[in-house]
C-alpha cells in the first residue's frame, strides 16, 4: 500500500514537471518568436508567463512558485539584456528595463498571493472540518446528563445529601434550579431549593451571577455563600 502512494505521487510529480515545462516552452516560443518580429509592444507578451507562474503556486505552493517565477526571469534575460546593451541610455531602454522590473515584481506577486490564497483556502477547509465535528458533538451532548454527573461529584466531595445546580442566562433572566442529586421528581416543594434560589437572587450575589460567576451554598444561612469562581 505505502509503495503505491509512493508510485502515485511520483508520478505526480513528474507530470507536474512536464506540465509546467510544457507551459514555459510554448511561453518562451512565443515571446521569442514576436522577438524576431521586433514589434515595440513585444515585451508586454513577457507577462504569458504569470499564468504558468499562478498555476504552479496555486498547485505546487509557495516554493514551486518562487522557482517557477525565478525561472522565467532567468529566461527573460536573453532578450531584455540585448535590448539594453544595442539601445543605450534612451527612452526604449527605459521602457524595457521598467518593463522588466513589473514583470519580476508580478511574478513575485502573483506567486506570493496565489500561495496566500491556497493557504486561506486549506485553513478554511480544516476549520469547517471543525466546525462540523463540533457541531456533531454538541448535537449529541446532553446538558442535563453532564449537570447530573456535576453534581453528583460536588455532593461526594462535600459529603452533601443534596445538591441543587441552579442556572442563569445572560439576559438577568430568573434564577432556575436546572438539576437537583438525588432526582426529586413527585416531592413537592423543596423548601432548601427555594431558599437557596431566593438567597442566590438577593443583590448581594446576583451581579456575580449575572457577570457569570459561581457561588457555593454550605448550610442554611446566606452568610454561608462561598464564591469558588468569578
Amino acid at each position: 500500500m505505502r509503495r503505491l502512494k509512493t508510485l502515485r505521487l511520483t508520478r505526480d510529480r513528474v507530470l507536474a514537471v512536464a506540465v509546467i515545462a510544457a507551459g514555459l516552452l510554448i511561453a518562451t516560443s512565443f515571446v521569442y518568436a514576436l522577438k524576431l518580429v521586433s514589434t515595440p509592444f513585444a515585451p508586454v507578451f513577457w507577462y504569458s508567463y504569470l499564468p504558468i507562474i499562478g498555476l504552479t503556486t496555486y498547485r505546487y505552493g509557495l516554493r514551486a512558485g518562487t522557482v517557477a517565477a525565478a525561472l522565467c526571469t532567468v529566461l527573460l534575460l536573453p532578450i531584455a539584456v540585448p535590448q539594453v546593451a544595442d539601445s543605450g541610455l534612451s527612452l526604449e531602454t527605459l521602457a524595457v528595463l521598467s518593463t522588466f522590473a513589473l514583470f519580476v515584481l508580478a511574478a513575485f506577486m502573483t506567486s506570493y498571493l496565489l500561495a496566500l490564497q491556497h493557504d486561506l483556502e486549506r485553513k478554511a477547509s480544516d476549520l469547517s472540518v471543525l466546525l462540523s465535528g463540533v457541531t456533531s458533538f454538541s448535537s449529541t451532548l446532553n446538558v442535563d446528563e453532564v449537570l447530573e454527573s456535576f453534581a453528583a461529584k460536588l455532593a461526594a466531595c462535600l459529603d452533601a445529601t443534596f445538591c441543587y445546580v441552579a442556572l442563569s442566562d445572560r439576559s438577568g433572566g430568573p434564577i432556575v434550579v436546572r438539576v437537583r442529586y438525588p432526582p426529586q421528581e413527585g416531592r413537592g416543594t423543596d423548601i432548601g431549593c427555594d431558599r437557596m434560589i431566593a438567597s442566590a437572587s438577593s443583590p448581594r450575589y446576583r451581579h456575580l451571577l449575572d457577570a457569570g460567576g459561581s457561588l457555593l451554598l454550605q448550610g442554611e444561612e446566606t452568610s454561608d455563600f462561598l464564591q469558588i469562581d468569578s
